[in-house]
């Protein structure tokens, strides 16, 4: 992101990750579809280290 930011980005860089830093901070809340749809793919999340260790 930071390579496609230096050669093609216009805002500044605290600007263009600012939301992402805000969600990682504070979460953000998880409407009943998206947990259905998360759900869903529980057997897939499993299957990989990395998001069993996050997500389930």
């Amino acid at each position: 992101m930071w390579e496609l930011h230096q050669k093609y980005g216009s805002l500044p860089w605290k600007d263009l990750i600012q939301p992402a830093i805000k969600l990682a901070s504070q979460g953000f809340r998880v409407t009943p579809y998206m947990a259905d749809t998360l759900n869903s793919y529980q057997e897939r999340f499993y299957k990989f280290k990395t998001t069993r260790k996050n997500l389930l």
